[in-house]
């Protein structure tokens, strides 16, 4: 996780547009965090943890090209370090 007086960066990878829209305006409105990516699939979630440094995923579990379990294994099977937050209907 971050250090003091840094804002925890966020990943939402959802399909749903809006879905993902309301999660962004209650996680940055605490003023402590910043959802620095999205992704609309479990591919594009799997390339901004690659290549980003996220603290936070929060990944819905029913994804087009790749589901959340699937992101969370290759996470672990690629030692990326990032916490997963888990949202599914």
């Amino acid at each position: 996780m971050n250090t003091t007086n840094q804002h925890t960066k966020i990943l939402i990878a959802d399909d749903h547009p809006v879905f993902r829209k309301g999660v962004k305006q209650i996680l940055e409105g605490n003023g402590t965090c910043t959802v620095v990516a999205e992704a609309t699939d479990g591919e594009a979630a799997m390339q901004v943890l690659r290549e980003q440094e996220i603290d936070i995923a929060v990944l819905d579990l029913d994804m087009p090209r790749m589901n959340g379990f699937d992101v969370m294994k290759h996470t672990g099977l690629e030692n990326i370090q990032a916490d997963v937050v888990v949202i599914t209907m």
